[in-house]
């Protein structure tokens, strides 16, 4: 019906992207908002609470601790790029925004592939961008066991997860490699 209720905020904000987006923004958006962490009694217009949503998510941008290092080192080793789920727009200002923009030779969207990760569709068209390299020179640094070690699983290249959240790692995870810190895929690569 168009209309965002209580736990879809709820949501946001314990994803963390609430906060980082301008809670307050968007709790201006709705009609009743006691606050970031009160989430009955209100309603907000979904269309334009998903529009500022947008907006505000391409504007957004959360350097992880190591990361900038990590492109440099890589970037002087091998050429670079980026896989995102996310439009294109958004992805060139996260990186520009981060400073690391300059580090990769080529930026891969699923906007602009038209299928997302893991589908091997993705991985497909990334690797005809590139000019089909062999796959066992590829590895794909993800944080995300779904998107990215699926994927990578999917297409078959090497996978190195990030688990930055410091997770129980799955049993039946095939990714190459499993790092909690990007200064260890410094010693790997």
């Amino acid at each position: 019906n168009g209309i965002i209720q209580g736990v879809t905020v709820k949501v946001i904000a314990d994803t963390g992207a609430y906060a980082s987006l301008g809670g307050p923004v968007l709790e201006r958006a709705c009609t009743h908002a006691a606050g970031p962490y009160q989430y009955d009694n209100f309603e907000c217009d979904g269309k334009a609470f998903e529009e500022r949503f947008q907006q505000l998510l391409t504007l957004s941008h959360e350097p992880v601790e190591g990361a900038l290092d990590l492109v440099r080192y890589l970037s002087e080793k091998y050429p670079l790029c980026a896989a995102s789920n996310s439009a294109y727009q958004h992805q060139l200002h996260r990186l520009e925004a981060a400073g690391m923009l300059p580090y990769f030779t080529h930026v891969f969207v699923s906007e602009e592939a038209g299928i997302t990760k893991p589908d091997p569709g993705f991985f497909r068209w990334c690797f005809e961008k590139l000019g089909n390299p062999p796959k066992e020179s590829v590895v794909m640094i993800g944080d995300s066991l779904t998107a990215d070690m699926a994927g990578c699983e999917n297409f078959g290249i090497a996978g190195c997860w990030f688990n930055f959240e410091g997770a129980a790692v799955p049993e039946d995870l095939k990714a190459w490699k499993v790092v909690d810190s990007l200064a260890d895929v410094q010693k790997i690569l």
